[in-house]
């Protein structure tokens, strides 16, 4: 069946060919002809080129390997999107190349984009921006911020006011995952939406194509998404995560997807995990694997894991499984893009049972990389498991704040992405690490950072907000050009401190790392640490002197029988080594030492399950909580102690 669809594909592509030259043939025998009109023979010279155009563009579809499931119309789409994407390319890189070479002046005309912009707006009036000049006297006449600077001015803003920190009307309200707290919401302007699409749809393609010479651009992608619950502002603006899409973008995604239009409206997230996958396995030609998060693509193989004999019956017999949870609707739309395929049921079935190691791969051959954002640091895991044998990186650096950077290199080794920074993006400063605990640091500019040396990123932004200080600390690792290549490191408000020793994420994963490597065959799937003052807010004993606690989530069976076999110790011995001040406490016996606890599998999905149902973080946007910050979660983690 699905071989019979791409023949017909090809028969009929094929049969446009022809009829193009045929027409062309005839254009330009009447363009021959001397009886022809000076006026007649420009319009046979326009159709005997849009003739030649049209047989070029239908024998290079013809040519081209196609996904099964496309039909007809829809490759044609398909192509049509790849060709306006790449011809989009070609400015945006050109903008961008410039910026890159002359950083400090693309951020020297951003800021005055953006402040000439908003001069007339509530915010900018009671700042002055209009009179700012240049990056140095916008650092001596305006304070580093934080969240809370803004809260009043975008409760305004969400009651349907005008002219408060934008001087247009916000397209909707971004809401943050809360990794670092208390969920934040944010204006949205017209500029950070251009800036998303840009950079996650018509640039991602073109490195990607530029990249793998082997990748097709009309076969589909894996694309999960899980469709979070939009809210409303009392003004009636849309509230819900930045990767939320609208119904007009989820049928243009649905074109290059493997997944119908209606699986990208499915709000529970067993439920969409399974149709994803279901869609997913049942398509044999695939370019790429994608998702937001590499926590959405560990989750989603874990439920393949559980649930795909499941869906190998479903392909066989081209049905959905009774028993998911679907509206009838929804159902009835999804089984209109099934039809039984015993054949491709049984390649995935032998695919399964050989395991999960390199299960990408084998049940893709076509894929040629594995794409998705590794904030929670489990990229050498999913390497040397699932995505075995295929290139694993995220496209870009991107914040609810804006779009931060992006990944030149998607084919490079190594367990952390690096992204070249977007100067013509976001205004940007950058805070030395040891003056991180000040309110108002002396901050540098983007042509005075140095290799090696980490630093807390501030941002203005489009939507108004300016010198933002929102939590993310970077280490410059390069130039590109003349601009900072940097590497994520990690979320200030996520830093271990129980006695002022600040530990921070960077070093706490490379101990795990570390670790879990001298354990010998051990896969590290996730861990979490937490203060033991929190367990005061569940009412229980912290203890006279403060300590750690870490969570630490295997992958292997039979853990509990094996704990006597792996040295749970030496993640204190290194955060000793490791982290001077922090040995320092040790010795004079003000902190205790860290209470490590290996958890049963499944227990960070339980976390996962938790958050998503309870915050406002969606699972497109999902992080695991490195630290953890309230007594539910630290509840979870401590009934699940191995």
């Amino acid at each position: 069946m699905a071989t019979t669809q791409v023949w017909i594909m090809n028969i009929a592509y094929g049969f446009f060919t022809s009829i193009f030259i045929l027409l062309s043939f005839v254009m330009l025998n009447l363009l021959l002809r001397p009886d022809v009109t000076l006026i007649l023979k420009c319009v046979i010279v326009l159709v005997l080129l849009i003739c030649i155009l049209l047989s070029v563009i239908c024998f290079h579809i013809f040519s081209m390997s196609k996904s099964e499931s496309h039909t007809i119309t829809t490759v044609g789409l398909h192509y049509l999107m790849y060709v306006v994407n790449n011809l989009a390319s070609n400015p945006i890189k050109r903008t961008l190349q410039t910026a890159w070479r002359q950083p400090r002046e693309a951020q020297e005309q951003l800021l005055q984009d953006i402040l000439q912009k908003h001069k007339k707006t509530e915010y900018g009036k009671r700042y002055t921006i209009s009179t700012v000049t240049n990056l140095q006297e916008f650092r001596k006449r305006h304070p580093l911020t934080r969240y809370p600077h803004y809260v009043e001015y975008v409760e305004r803003m969400t009651k349907g006011e005008e002219n408060i920190l934008m001087s247009t009307k916000p397209t909707r309200f971004a809401i943050t995952s809360g990794t670092t707290g208390h969920p934040k919401v944010l204006p949205v302007s017209s500029e950070l939406e251009r800036h998303i699409y840009n950079m996650m749809a018509v640039l991602k393609d073109k490195i990607v194509q530029d990249t793998f010479s082997q990748f097709s651009p009309l076969q589909k992608v894996v694309r999960l998404y899980w469709e979070p619950t939009p809210r409303k502002t009392p003004a009636n603006h849309t509230l819900a995560p930045l990767s939320c899409l609208d119904q007009k973008y989820k049928r243009l995604v649905s074109i290059t997807s493997s997944s119908p239009t209606p699986a990208f409206s499915i709000k529970d997230v067993e439920v969409c995990t399974y149709i994803h996958s279901l869609f997913a396995i049942k398509e044999r030609l695939i370019s790429l694997f994608m998702t937001s998060f590499t926590t959405s693509l560990y989750s989603m193989m874990k439920h393949l894991e559980d649930n795909w004999e499941k869906m190998v019956d479903d392909i066989a017999k081209g049905t959905i499984n009774s028993d998911l949870n679907l509206s009838e609707d929804t159902r009835l739309e999804l089984q209109k893009c099934m039809s039984p395929d015993p054949v491709r049921a049984e390649e995935a079935r032998r695919e399964f049972q050989r395991g999960f190691d390199g299960i990408i791969a084998r049940l893709w051959p076509s894929c040629v990389a594995v794409v998705g954002s590794d904030a929670a640091g489990i990229k050498t895991y999913l390497k040397q498991t699932y995505c075995k044998g295929l290139p694993l990186y995220g496209t870009t650096y991107t914040a609810t704040e804006g779009v931060l950077g992006v990944n030149l290199w998607p084919s490079r080794e190594g367990p952390t992405d690096r992204f070249i920074l977007l100067p013509n993006m976001n205004v940007m400063e950058f805070i030395p690490v040891v003056k991180m605990d000040e309110e108002q640091p002396m901050t540098l500019f983007i042509d005075e950072l140095e290799v090696n040396q980490d630093y807390e990123l501030v941002l203005t932004l489009s939507s108004g907000l300016c010198r933002l200080r929102f939590g993310d600390v970077i280490k410059v690792v390069d130039y590109y050009g003349n601009c900072p290549v940097i590497e994520f490191q990690y979320r200030s408000g996520q830093m271990l401190n129980v006695c002022g020793e600040k530990v921070d994420q960077a070093l706490v994963s490379s101990i795990m790392k570390e670790a879990t490597e001298s354990w010998g065959g051990e896969n590290l799937v996730d861990y979490a640490c937490a203060e033991s003052n929190l367990l005061l807010k569940g009412g229980q004993d912290a203890g006279a002197k403060p300590y750690y606690m870490f969570f630490i989530e295997l992958d292997g069976n039979n853990i509990d029988q094996r704990q006597s076999e792996i040295n749970i110790d030496l993640v204190e011995k290194l955060l000793c080594d490791k982290s001077f001040t922090y040995n320092s406490y040790r010795e004079k016996d003000m902190v205790l030492p860290a209470k490590i606890h290996l958890v049963k599998p499944g227990t960070f999905k339980l976390l996962q399950d938790y958050i998503i149902s309870n915050t406002s973080a969606s699972m497109n946007q999902f992080k695991n909580h490195r630290k953890l910050q309230t007594w539910d979660t630290l509840d979870i983690m401590l009934n699940n102690v191995v």
